[in-house]
Order: structure tokens, then sequence, then C-alpha cells
């Protein structure tokens, strides 16, 4: 997943789709808040704090709940 400006996204991959578990149509152009609220909202808090540093947040084993 990419994202603007405003924190929108503006791509979506094949591995994004099958992780979040929404169609690609309904990612590309939904932001991140959005997308990302409730439990996965540590991504919101990783891009925060990307966007503060502008260091890149890694996050290894971590885990997406789908809305499925």
């Amino acid at each position: 997943v990419t994202l603007d400006a405003e924190g929108r996204m503006v791509t979506a991959n094949d591995a994004a789709v099958t992780l979040l578990g929404v169609p690609r149509d309904r990612l590309v152009g939904a932001t991140a808040r959005d997308r990302f609220a409730g439990p996965n909202s540590w991504i919101l808090d990783n891009l925060a704090r990307t966007e503060t540093s502008g260091e890149t947040a890694l996050a290894v084993d971590a885990e997406l709940v789908r809305p499925d």
C-alpha cells in the first residue's frame, strides 16, 4: 500500500488485498485512518511516528485483524 500526502491510499498490491481481506477498489481512495482504525490502529501509530520523525517504522511479526 502506498499513501499520498493526505494519507489516502493510492496503490494496493495483491499482497495487501490478501492480507487486509478488502478488495482493491475499497482500499484505493480510502484513508489510512478509515482502513486501519480499531484493532489495527497500531499501523496509524507507526505512520504518525514516521511522519513526525521521518524514520521508517518496521513491523516484524505484526498481526493484522481482517474484517472477515
